[in-house]
C-alpha cells in the first residue's frame, strides 16, 4: 500500500518546471540579421561611416586605372601592345611605390602624406589624358604612367590603420577586417564595370577624366 500512495502521489503533483536546453535557448535568441548587427555596430558614432564612404569612392581608381589608360589608348587609335605596356608600367609603378607611400603615412600621419599623393596622382593623370589628347610622342606616356602609378592614393591601407586604431583591443577589429575584405572585392567588381559603362557613355578621356576625379575628391 506504501508503494501504491507514493506512486498515486507522483502522478497528483503538479509537474516541475524545466529550463530550456542552452542551445535551444540561444537559438531563440539568434536572428537571421545577426551578423549584420555586428557590422551595423561598427559605424557607432559618425566618424566610421565618413571614412569608409570615402574610402570606398576613393578605392575605385584601383581597379579603373589600368583598364581605363587601355580603353583610352586604343580609342585613339593606338595599338594593344603600346596600352597594355603603359597600364603595366602604371601597375608596376604602384607595386612598388605603395609600400614606400605607406612608410610615409606612418611616419608623418594620413593628414600630412596623403593631399599631395593625390595631387600628384592628379597631376601624371592628367598629363597623360593630355598625352592621349593632344597625340604627344608616346615615349612620354612612360614615365608619366611610373608616376602616376607610383602615387596612386591605396586608400584600402589606410582604412584599415584606421579601424586598428578605434578597435586595437577589441573583438570588432576582426569584424572591420571582414568587411575590408568584402570591400576590397566590390571594388574590384565595381571599379572595372563602372569604367566599361563610362566608355559608353562619354568617351576615352572621359574615362580617364573621371579616374582623376574619383581619386583625388
Amino acid at each position: 500500500m506504501t508503494a501504491d500512495h507514493e506512486l498515486q502521489a507522483q502522478a497528483d503533483a503538479p509537474p516541475t518546471p524545466t529550463s530550456p536546453a542552452p542551445a535551444a535557448a540561444a537559438g531563440r535568441r539568434r536572428t537571421p540579421l545577426g551578423p549584420l548587427t555586428r557590422y551595423a555596430e561598427l559605424f557607432e558614432g559618425p566618424g566610421p561611416l565618413r571614412f569608409v564612404a570615402a574610402g570606398f569612392v576613393a578605392r575605385l581608381t584601383v581597379g579603373m586605372a589600368g583598364l581605363g589608360t587601355v580603353l583610352a589608348l586604343t580609342a585613339r587609335g593606338n595599338s594593344y601592345s603600346l596600352a597594355g605596356s603603359v597600364a603595366g608600367v602604371l601597375g608596376l609603378a604602384t607595386a612598388v611605390g605603395g609600400p614606400q607611400i605607406g612608410r610615409l603615412h606612418d611616419r608623418y600621419g594620413q593628414a600630412r602624406v596623403l593631399p599631395p599623393v593625390a595631387l600628384t596622382f592628379g597631376t601624371a593623370m592628367g598629363l597623360i589624358i593630355a598625352a592621349i589628347s593632344g597625340n604627344w610622342p608616346t615615349w612620354l606616356l612612360y614615365p608619366l604612367a611610373v608616376v602616376a602609378g607610383a602615387s596612386l592614393p591605396l586608400v584600402g591601407s589606410l582604412v584599415r590603420a584606421r579601424w586598428t586604431k578605434m578597435y586595437h583591443s577589441s573583438d570588432r577589429l576582426r569584424t572591420s577586417y571582414a568587411l575590408e575584405g568584402a570591400t576590397e572585392e566590390a571594388v574590384y567588381t565595381v571599379g572595372p564595370v563602372l569604367v566599361t559603362a563610362l566608355a559608353t557613355g562619354i568617351g576615352p578621356l572621359g574615362r580617364v577624366s573621371n579616374v582623376l576625379v574619383t581619386a583625388t575628391r
